[in-house]
């Protein structure tokens, strides 16, 4: 993932923009819809964990084990990321 010059987050599109603005030095348009804006559009139904047995729940997490591991690595180095461009993990994408 260090290899990587960027990546960004699904999860936190405001932030991975702010972050891809303080590295390359570019601006995303603010064309309406303020903060929340392309916000959910790309959702899908999701599995409710809580909705699961604890045997089922064993069974993603042992099967998934690689995919975890991997997102959080993918998030710790984002937050890094996001510290070392002084960008603030409540930074809003207001127009």
């Amino acid at each position: 993932l260090l290899q990587f010059d960027y990546f960004g987050i699904n999860e936190q599109r405001c932030l991975s923009e702010k972050l891809f603005e303080a590295q390359f030095g570019l601006r995303f348009g603010r064309a309406g819809g303020g903060a929340a804006a392309g916000e959910g559009a790309h959702r899908v139904a999701k599995l409710q964990m809580e909705e699961l047995t604890e045997p089922q729940r064993q069974r993603i997490a042992r099967l998934n084990r690689n995919d975890i591991l991997l997102y959080r690595e993918a998030l710790r180095i984002f937050r890094w990321r996001l510290r070392l461009y002084g960008v603030p993990e409540n930074a809003t994408c207001d127009a």
